[in-house]
């Protein structure tokens, strides 16, 4: 057997929200880590999480199969975080979430790699109109299918909402608080519940898988606490000392509003997350039976609410330096 620092995991996507903290759990292990994306010269920043050479971008596009190819060949063990919520001119549901989804269980089958971990996502569903295009779940759910068929002992791994220090769930709301200063508006369903689940504890969970004995298995990955999205939103307010009016902003405007903020670089909420916090996200109950969760790994999540007080301060009106005011919670 190979010890950690002998072995290559390959994480493609591995610049994002949750391939940093993946990038991070393994170099710290000891592994050799390739963070495989389309842009490594933007990918610099991850080389510090391990020593010297540990870490190193490599160039992949997962819409081509020859590119795959390369960034997995060699690999112990390979990860797939790519994946798209908004489609943006040849970056679409079909090429990425499900032919790219295919391109990397197809290699990792061809080069013979132990493990390979394939993120998808909560209410993965089948087209219910086959003529249909593709939108986030149902492409999703095909290219777990894709996924499975090329790769038979593929994990798949179904995320809650995750949050933590870069995510776009508590600090948009904080940010649109900051901004609107007397309202905080609320571009989804505030009663649809999930379970936030921290980066650290995703992390970790997928170290946990790659070191063995879970082959195969499907896991939906959630946090402790469900919390509805008005709830999500309170506790935001009270996290940057923030008594403002909590607005549910309709759809009519809600959505003109997603749209044109997709096209933009740097995007306030996008049309995707709208649609991903209109429905519920929770932990399915045969998830739970099976002990393929958090819990199930023996991961104790993190609490959500003393979390977000580490990376929300710099969003109370006094700024990195305030003080938090614990205020009473609001109610329904």
């Amino acid at each position: 057997m190979k010890n950690p620092n002998e072995k290559i995991v390959t994480i493609i996507g591995g610049s994002g929200f949750i391939g940093r903290y993946i990038t991070r759990q393994f170099a710290k292990a000891g592994y050799r880590v390739r963070v495989a994306v389309r842009r490594p010269d933007l990918a610099g920043f991850l080389q510090p999480s391990g020593g010297v050479g540990q870490v190193f971008p490599i160039q992949c596009n997962i819409r081509y199969k020859d590119s795959v190819e390369n960034a997995v060949k060699g690999s112990d063990i390979v990860i797939n975080l790519a994946g798209i919520l908004d489609e943006r001119s040849k970056q679409t549901f079909a090429k990425v979430n499900v032919e790219g989804a295919e391109y990397v269980a197809q290699m990792a089958a061809k080069h013979n790699i132990a493990t390979l971990i394939h993120f998808s996502t909560l209410n993965a569903a089948p087209k219910s109109d086959k003529e249909a295009p593709y939108d986030f779940f149902n492409s999703n759910y095909d290219g777990e299918q894709k996924v499975k068929a090329a790769f038979a002992n593929a994990i798949i791994v179904r995320p809650s909402l995750v949050f933590g220090p870069e995510d776009r769930l508590f600090n948009v709301i904080a940010k649109f608080a900051k901004i609107k200063r007397f309202i905080a508006p609320i571009f989804s369903d505030l009663t649809k519940q999930s379970q936030p689940i921290h980066v650290f504890d995703i992390a970790k969970a997928v170290f946990i898988m790659a070191e063995g004995g879970h082959q195969g298995k499907t896991f939906d990955l959630g946090g402790t606490v469900k919390m509805t999205m008005l709830e999500i939103a309170q506790n935001t307010l009270h996290a940057i000392n923030r008594d403002i009016k909590i607005i549910h902003v309709p759809a009519f405007i809600a959505k003109p509003f997603g749209s044109v903020c997709t096209m933009l670089p740097y995007s306030w909420i996008t049309r995707g997350e709208m649609v991903l916090h209109n429905v519920d996200n929770l932990v399915s109950d045969e998830a739970i039976n099976a002990g393929n969760t958090l819990v199930g790994l023996g991961i104790e999540g993190r609490n959500c609410n003393e979390a977000i007080m580490q990376y929300l301060q710099h969003f109370r009106p006094e700024g990195d330096y305030g003080v938090h005011v614990l205020k009473p919670e609001v109610k329904e």
